[in-house]
Formats: C-alpha cells, structure tokens, sequence
C-alpha cells in the first residue's frame, strides 16, 4: 500500500515538474520573441535613419557637384544648338519615351539622328556628358538600391533631376541605342528608373493639383450661381 502511494506521489511530482517545465519553456520563447523583434526594430530605425541621413548626403552632392557641372554642359549644349539652328539643323524637342532611338516612335528620326552626330562630334563635350550621366547613375543607384531614401529629397531633388534628365535625353537615346545593336546591357537603368519614378509621381501631383484646381472653380461657380439665382427672382406684377 504504501508502495503504491509513493509511486503515484512520485508520478504526480514528474507530471507536476513537467508542467513548470512546459510554463518555463514557453515564457522563455516569450521573452526570447520579444527580444528578437525588440532588435529588428531597432535594426529597421538605424536602417532608416542611416538611409535618411545619406539621402541627405546625397542630395548635398547633387548641389555642390552635378548641378554646376551641368550649367556648364547646358550652356554649351545651347551655344551648340544656336549655331545649328543658324546652319538649319535643329533637335527636336520630344518627350524621353523610353530612351532609345525606334524610328516607328519618332516621325523626325532622322533629323534627330543628325543632331545628335553633330552635337557628339565634339570629344571634349561628350566627355563632358559622359562624366555627368555617370554621376547621375551613381546618385541614382542609390535610391534604386533603396540605400538612400528617395522619398526625403523628392520634394527638393526631383523636378531638377527630371529637367536634367529630360535635357539630355539626346545622349541616352544615343548611349541606350548604341548598347541595343551591340546585344550590351541597355546604359544608365538606374537613372531611368528612377526619372520614371520620380516623373510619373511629379505628373500625379500636377494632374491632382488641376483637379483640386477645377474643384474649387466648381465650387465657386456654384456659388456665384445660386448666388445669381437670388437677385435675380423674378418680379411680380401689381396686386399679384
């Protein structure tokens, strides 16, 4: 008898410590998740703070350092298209499409074509080019890669950035045509995309601000409507 009531005390000890075991196991996994996201939310706010801070870094970059160097390309760019303008050979001015040169897309081809062989017949200028279309892909890139937070210096960054890139459309249109027929990595994708990016979001805005725009004509057409519609009750006749 009493073996027999040691055996279940013992047995109802080893299924109590069991337990414990089971509850102890499970608040250590608790604590040990806790202390897991704890650090990969600290680890996802340095990332951010650093991605900001380069961002920022990078945008002092592109004031100090591409911006004068692309005065200097733009206002030889111009001196050029001047003195071709006077010979009759002119660039057409398109929209970037998809930089490269597809004579279906544009019904100038050639003449485009010309002006761009003219305007590359200069080395020192297309050195000049290449050097900032490099700069650019690598700022680029950096926003692309999500190294940098694009998002901070959209505001400041992206209307310059997307003028530039527009203005030299020519010499992407040029390098990407010319990777094409030599079966190469089409040139500068990062810049592309990051020009689509930040161009279709600056469309957006514009396209949603000129709706807030006829919102508020609207509204106020309504206004003055109702408004008319008021003084101008018609007047009855006498004894009416």
């Amino acid at each position: 008898m009493e073996s027999a009531t040691s055996t279940s005390f013992l047995s109802g000890f080893i299924e109590s410590l069991a337990n414990i075991s089971q509850i102890i196991l499970v608040v250590g996994l608790y604590f040990a998740w806790r202390q897991i996201s704890v650090a990969v939310k600290d680890i996802k706010i340095r990332s951010r703070r650093e991605a900001g801070a380069f961002a920022i870094a990078q945008a002092e970059r592109f004031a100090k350092e591409i911006i004068p160097e692309y005065i200097k390309i733009d206002d030889k760019l111009g001196n050029k298209l001047k003195d071709k303008i006077k010979g009759g050979l002119q660039l057409p001015t398109i929209p970037p499409v998809d930089f490269t040169l597809q004579e279906a897309k544009l019904k100038n081809f050639r003449a485009f074509k010309e002006s761009i062989d003219c305007l590359m017949e200069d080395e020192i200028f297309y050195d000049d080019v290449i050097l900032l279309t490099n700069k650019l892909e690598s700022l680029s890139l950096s926003f692309t890669k999500g190294l940098a937070d694009e998002e901070i210096v959209f505001g400041s960054l992206a209307d310059a950035y997307c003028s530039m890139i527009h203005r030299l459309y020519f010499y992407y249109c040029l390098n990407r045509n010319n990777s094409d027929k030599t079966h190469q990595i089409l040139g500068y994708p990062n810049t592309i995309e990051l020009y689509t990016t930040w161009n279709q979001r600056l469309e957006k805005f514009k396209l949603e601000k000129e709706k807030s725009s006829l919102e508020e004509k609207k509204i106020e057409t309504e206004r003055k409507i109702h408004s008319a519609s008021l003084r101008s009750s018609a007047i009855p006749p006498i004894g009416v």
